[in-house]
């Protein structure tokens, strides 16, 4: 018997060390990569996706006898609930992000990926309006392009923390279920020797 526990003791080490490697290599680098952002977006998601990782580790951690004690029903519907919110929430990023991310060619090799504001002010407006708002045209042909570029990097943080609370809010609920179960999975073996002894000593 001890040896047995020992196995069960292994496996579930080496579950939630899968756990832990897959929360802290989450998806938001794909969907980052997806979607062209500004590199001080993108370093900037990566430090918060690191972090929020740790958390759910911690949250994980700290909530596990909790969750060991779900009934197996419950934690898939949970956990189904929480993916199905956190593909909402990267559709909804994607979407944004498409509606407010703009890709000019910097040289014929090197392309530059611009943040349109959510509520561009009136001289931005004033700017691209000669071309149907279209800012993909007046960043390339404007001569007032680089006074538009850095207008646009100015008024650019609204936009800018919708589409990191998506991302954060994407991972959260794409990884934590995923990390949770591992857990309660490792933590089964445990559950079924403690219900093992209790027959034990009822039969006794």
């Amino acid at each position: 018997m001890p040896a047995v526990k020992k196995s069960f003791d292994t496996v579930g080490a080496v579950i939630k060390g899968v756990a832990a490697i897959y929360a802290l290599f989450p998806g938001i680098a794909v969907l980052s990569g997806l979607v062209a952002i500004p590199p001080s977006l993108a370093d900037m998601v990566k430090v918060i996706s690191f972090s929020v990782s740790g958390i759910v580790l911690i949250s994980v951690f700290m909530l596990g006898d909790r969750m060991r004690h779900l009934s197996k029903e419950r934690a898939a519907i949970f956990s189904l609930i929480a993916v199905l919110i956190g593909a909402a929430c990267v559709g909804g990023y994607f979407q944004f992000a498409n509606r407010h991310t703009v890709e000019i060619q910097v040289t014929a090799t090197e392309t530059k990926t611009l943040i349109i504001p959510l509520n561009p002010s009136r001289d931005i407006l004033e700017l691209v309006e000669p071309d149907n708002y279209d800012y993909r045209i007046t960043l390339q042909t404007s001569p007032e392009r680089e006074r538009l570029k850095r207008m646009m990097m100015a008024e650019s943080w609204s936009s800018m923390a919708i589409m990191i609370l998506l991302l954060i809010l994407s991972e959260v609920l794409l990884v934590a279920p995923v990390v949770a179960a591992a857990w309660i999975l490792a933590g089964a073996p445990d559950v079924m020797g403690a219900d093992s002894k209790e027959e034990s000593a009822e039969g006794g």
